[in-house]
């Protein structure tokens, strides 16, 4: 699912493999963005419109110095463009809560790194980042 326009998110076209939206058990609105990969390996396409990522992660304040730095040595990957894009999809709806899942095949060790590595980089906030292999 690409979130359209997508002018209005991180105007690449990086897609949610899946999204559910849900109400929790306190009222507020909530999404869980789905990322799964089941042979190839995340990131081996870089992002395009880099200054466009970096604007709207300094507009969200969702990235620290260090991640700053980070991405502009290694350009946004694909676990960076979905997360962003989760971030960004929720905060265009008004979604007070949300979470990002990488899902990978058991013998991954690179995507819960990926995953490991981003979540170090991102200022904490309402947003959750995983990784999980099955």
């Amino acid at each position: 699912m690409i979130p359209r326009p997508i002018s209005e998110n991180i105007d690449d076209k990086t897609a949610f493999d899946a999204l559910i939206r849900f109400e929790g058990q306190d009222g507020k609105n909530g999404l869980a963005a789905i990322e799964t990969k089941y042979t190839d390996k995340l990131g081996g396409n870089v992002a395009s419109k880099q200054d466009r990522k970096f604007a709207l992660a300094a507009d969200l304040h969702l990235l620290t110095d260090a991640g700053t730095s980070w991405c502009r040595d290694h350009r946004f990957d694909q676990v960076a463009r979905n997360f962003l894009l989760t971030v960004a999809f929720a905060h265009r709806h008004s979604i007070e809560n949300a979470i990002n899942y990488v899902v990978g095949p058991i013998d991954d060790t690179e995507t819960p790194r990926m995953v490991a590595d981003l979540n170090a980089r991102h200022i904490p906030s309402r947003m959750r980042l995983w990784a999980t292999t099955a």
